[in-house]
C-alpha cells in the first residue's frame, strides 16, 4: 500500500487525505455528550446496540460539501473502516460527528453511534485517526470491492467473515507449473453447489502448490478460475474468492472493472 503526504493508494484507487479526526476537547479533556437522554421514555423505543454510549463531537472541513464517493478511516496507520457518502461533509458532520438522539434507538442509524464512540475511545487512548476519500459516482461497487479485499475490522463484512479454515488434505492437484504465469486447467466440480469458500480453498491450495514447485508469483484470471472449478454462471463467486485470497498474500491487481466482477479480473499473487 503506497502512502505519501497527500493520500493513499487503496486497492488500486487513489484516496485523498481529508483531515485528522479530533473530537472537541478542553485542553485535551474530551467533551462528552449523551444525546439519548433527550429522547428516553418519550415513545417507549428501546436503545439500539450502540445507543447507550458516551459520544463526542467533531467535524471535517467545509470544502467537502457535495463530494460523493468512498471514504477510508485509518487508526494508527491501519485501515479500520470503509464507507460511502453521497455528501462527505454531511455524512461526517451531521451523521458521525454529531449524534442525534433518535439514532441511539432502534430504527435509528446505529452505525453513527458505533463510529462516534469508537473515535472517542481512540482519542482517549491517544490513537491517531485519519480520514481519506476517493471521489466517485460508483460508490457501492468500489466499497464492496475494497471491503472484500481488506476486511476492515469495523465493517460488518469483516465480522461475518472471521476467517477461512483450510483443509489441505483435500488439495486439488494440477499439472506441473511450466511458468510463473500458471495456466488453470479444468478440474472436476468440488461439489454440486460450489460456494465462495470452496473456491477460496481451491485457490489457496493452488498457490501453496505453486510455491512448493518453486514459483515466486502467480497470475490468476477470474474467467479461467471460473472454468477450472466448474462454476456455472457464477463469475462474482470467482471474483470474490480472488479478492478474499488477496488478504493472505502480497498482491497486485493487474486488471479490474468498475463493478469488480468480470471474467477479465486479473490479480498477481506474490508467494
Amino acid at each position: 500500500m503506497n502512502i505519501d503526504s497527500l493520500g493513499r493508494t487503496l486497492g488500486g484507487y487513489e484516496f485523498e487525505f481529508v483531515c485528522d479526526i479530533i473530537p472537541q476537547n478542553n485542553n485535551g479533556v474530551i467533551l462528552d455528550y449523551r444525546p439519548q437522554n433527550q429522547y428516553l421514555n418519550k415513545k417507549g423505543i428501546p436503545l439500539n446496540k450502540y445507543g447507550g454510549g458516551i459520544y463526542c463531537r467533531f467535524d471535517i472541513p467545509n470544502n467537502w460539501h457535495d463530494k460523493s464517493g468512498v471514504y477510508a478511516l485509518y487508526v494508527m496507520d491501519k485501515l479500520a473502516y470503509i464507507g460511502i457518502a453521497q455528501n462527505l461533509y454531511q455524512r461526517w458532520n451531521s451523521g458521525y460527528g454529531s449524534i442525534s438522539p433518535r439514532n441511539c434507538f432502534i430504527g435509528g442509524q446505529s452505525t453513527n453511534c458505533k463510529i462516534n464512540s469508537y473515535i472517542r475511545d481512540c482519542y482517549i487512548g491517544k490513537k491517531d485517526v485519519k480520514l481519506y476519500f476517493h471521489e466517485t459516482n460508483d460508490n457501492r461497487a468500489i466499497e464492496k470491492y475494497l471491503i472484500e479485499i481488506f476486511r476492515p475490522r469495523l465493517n460488518k463484512m469483516f465480522n461475518s467473515a472471521s476467517g477461512i479454515k483450510l483443509d489441505y488434505n483435500k488439495s486439488i492437484h494440477l499439472k506441473a507449473f511450466a511458468t510463473d504465469n500458471i495456466e488453470l486447467v479444468s478440474a472436476p466440480p468440488i461439489k454440486d453447489n460450489i460456494s465462495k469458500k470452496d473456491v477460496v480453498k481451491y485457490l489457496l491450495n493452488l498457490l501453496k502448490e505453486a510455491k512448493i514447485n518453486g514459483k515466486e508469483r502467480v497470475i490468476v484470471i477470474s474467467g479461467e478460475l471460473h472454468s477450472a472449478v466448474s462454476l456455472r454462471n457464477a463469475m462474482p463467486t470467482a471474483c470474490n474468492a480472488m479478492y478474499a485470497v488477496a488478504v493472505f498474500y502480497n498482491h497486485k491487481i493487474l486488471h479490474t472493472t468498475v463493478s469488480g466482477y468480470s471474467s477479465t479480473i486479473k490479480i498477481e499473487y506474490y508467494l
